[in-house]
């Protein structure tokens, strides 16, 4: 499990808005998990131990979800740039036109994964939990 360490903002239901700052849970530019953007950020965190506003808690998610979303963004386009390469090459493409469209065919992929992630798909599936009041 990575922590992270934040404020209690606002809270809605089992849902809180806590004001984070960044740490290592993710990587430098890497927003698909939710806990990173610049600096300081507000993230919603599942609230099952009763915090409240003004609480300093620690902020907990478990490294598999991290890594789903490093399969997203780094392993599925690779196993697209090969398989749609190999593809077009064994329907009689040329090699410069079977990686031009595989190309293509990957950064079709990143435009759907950057359009879940404006749309917040990724975050209601990954979130956080205050596991401690500190």
């Amino acid at each position: 499990m990575e922590k992270a360490f934040g404020k209690v903002e606002s809270i809605s239901g089992d849902i809180a808005e806590v004001l984070i700052q960044r740490g290592t849970m993710c990587g430098e530019n890497c927003s698909s998990c939710g806990m990173c953007e610049k600096g300081k950020s507000k993230i919603k965190a599942k609230n099952t131990i009763g915090a409240k506003i003004g609480d300093n808690v620690v902020l907990s998610t478990t490294v598999s979800k991290g890594l789903k979303a490093a399969m997203l963004v780094y392993g599925v386009p690779v196993i697209i740039l090969v398989v749609s390469t190999m593809l077009f090459l064994n329907a009689g493409f040329s090699e410069g036109k079977a990686v031009i469209f595989s190309l293509l065919i990957m950064a079709v992929w990143f435009l759907v994964v950057f359009a879940a992630e404006k749309a917040g798909l990724f975050k209601k599936h990954i979130l956080a939990q205050i596991t401690e009041i500190l």
